[in-house]
């Protein structure tokens, strides 16, 4: 096949070339054909949205070179066509590897410096044998427009450091600057840890186009698209997409993705909220429906096939979601693991996907309290959840027993919601009950695990206020359902927007459930144990 695709590959490029020149003729008839010098200014004509053709605007800009690539080695052990290949993409990206540096003017980027202070150095002593160099070096940066003259008070002296291969890098000492300017919150990584953690890495990054970015920019690229104006153009669907899941994604902070992205940090924080408020508000029907009865008696069935717990509808469980001290909050929101967090009340089904996301209650609540005063706990403690009415267990014809919710030992138990029998006064038919409890009830503790370690920005203290941190929350917890459907997982049940967003101080819940709930936990644990 190769020795076939490079038999007709010179006949494809003269057809190209054919009709290139056939087009050139064609257009380019009027054309004249112009040399352009560094520092010489040019007309440019911009598109715009409403008229592709270039006729919008003019505006000046500086022609600046695009350097040579000439300097790039290129292995001997290729055919003459591949040399050739590899010389012809890098001409096209010649501004990739050029030999020339960069500048960008997409942003600017602004030294905030304390008041009342400024830094003047003098400059350092420059041998005779380097002044020719500092000055070619001087010539060469103001013709590129990278620097430019100034009679500033501020000044920090060059520093020239030998190159390898015996030139000379031309550097300033900003220290002194540095000691007088504020701290940007951005870690900058060392490289021999960044090295260190990619070597045994099989996979350094991926981006799914096909499946899953592509799909979701498909969902919300009417949502995301704003108007462009007069003055400037918006940004567009796919950057606020992409700028959004790489914050959650990796935990960045601002202005980290302030450098990444070339966007000012006010921007960033403003089209991440919104954005994630736009993930909940278009993947929320589809992805976290309100479950009928169908759903519910097919998360039973999952969870006895899987499980082997019998009319189990979800697990339940709590999440302590970390968040930097928000002001003037006090201890409401430190928990009983020593550090501040609201917490995510979660039940998930078999399928590790979250039916009901209830965020933003203190951090020194309860599990049991905020699970209780959530809408979903009110709803199914008051008897309005729709669920399936009683039935027997699988294989029995005893009487019918209601459907409940898997829980740990910090929820209280009662006719819905089934709790493990406590450590103490232990019997070998308590032991298999929660042992089967547990295997259900890790579903949940395996969703919380996903969810983390793949939406990293819970591997680190969220600095947002707490009603935006919610919004951030239910973000990833749609988008989990939403990568665990395209990972071939069946989409069986979830649960409306039900999420308590008011942030009140919950009183404690009473652990001991009703006679009922104990009689029907003891006639599991006997169904289990024979």
């Amino acid at each position: 096949m190769q020795e076939r695709i490079s038999g007709v590959l010179p006949l494809v490029k003269e057809h190209v070339l054919n009709a290139q020149e056939a087009q050139r003729r064609v257009y380019n008839q009027s054309a004249k054909l112009r040399q352009f010098q560094v520092g010489d200014r040019v007309a440019v004509l911009i598109p715009t949205v409403e008229n592709r053709e270039p006729v919008a605007a003019l505006t000046g800009a500086r022609f600046e070179p695009q350097g040579s690539t000439s300097s790039i080695q290129v292995a001997t052990t290729l055919t003459k066509a591949q040399t050739q290949q590899v010389r012809e993409l890098l001409q096209r990206n010649r501004d990739l590897f050029s030999d020339l540096p960069g500048l960008t003017n997409v942003i600017k980027h602004d030294i905030i410096t304390e008041p009342g202070v400024k830094v003047c150095v003098r400059p350092y002593h420059i041998p005779e044998a380097r002044r020719q160099a500092v000055s070619e070096e001087i010539k060469k940066m103001l013709a590129l427009g990278i620097i430019e003259e100034s009679q500033s008070e501020w000044s920090s002296p060059i520093v020239l450091v030998p190159k390898p291969n015996g030139t000379l890098r031309f550097c300033n000492d900003f220290r002194k600057l540095n000691e007088v300017s504020k701290f940007d919150a951005y870690p900058m990584p060392r490289v021999d840890e960044l090295i260190e953690r990619l070597g045994p890495a099989r996979f350094i990054t991926t981006l799914d186009l096909t499946k899953g970015f592509d799909g979701l920019l498909a969902k919300l690229k009417d949502a995301l698209r704003r108007q462009d104006t007069n003055v400037r153009l918006a940004i567009t669907p796919t950057e606020r997409l992409l700028i959004t899941l790489r914050f959650l994604a990796t935990g960045h902070s601002y202005a980290a993705l302030h450098y990444q992205f070339l966007m000012g940090r006010s921007t960033i924080r403003y089209l991440v909220l919104d954005t994630c408020k736009l993930i909940w508000k278009v993947l929320q029907p589809e992805f976290m429906p309100t479950p009928d009865v169908p759903m519910w008696e097919a998360n039973m069935q999952l969870f006895w096939e899987k499980h082997d717990f019998p009319n189990c509808l979800g697990a339940v469980d709590g999440k302590h979601v970390r968040l930097v001290m928000p002001a003037f909050t006090g201890s409401l929101y430190y928990n009983y693991k020593k550090f501040f967090s609201l917490v995510l009340m979660a039940v998930v089904d078999p399928n590790l996907k979250f039916i009901y996301v209830d965020v933003g209650a203190y951090g020194s609540s309860h599990d049991s309290s905020v699970f209780q005063h959530s809408r979903f706990g009110v709803k199914l403690r008051t008897g309005q959840m729709t669920l399936p009415p009683p039935r027997p267990w699988p294989d029995t014809v005893e009487p019918p027993y209601p459907c409940v919710f898997v829980a740990d030992e910090a929820f209280a138990l009662s006719e819905h919601v089934m709790r493990p029998y406590a450590q103490r006064d232990m019997t070998h038919k308590k032991v298999v009950f929660n042992n089967r409890l547990t295997k259900a009830r890790q579903v949940v503790e395996c969703a919380f695990g996903i969810l983390a370690n793949k939406w990293r920005i819970y591997h680190t203290a969220i600095k947002m206020q707490p009603k935006y941190a919610i919004i951030v929350v239910k973000a990833t917890c749609i988008l989990h359902n939403y990568v665990r459907t395209l990972d071939s997982m069946t989409i069986e049940e979830e649960e409306g927007d039900l999420s308590n967003s008011a942030l009140v101080t919950l009183p404690p819940a009473t652990l001991r459930g009703p006679i009922s709930a104990i009689h029907n936990r003891d006639k599991l644990a006997d169904y289990f144990v024979p």
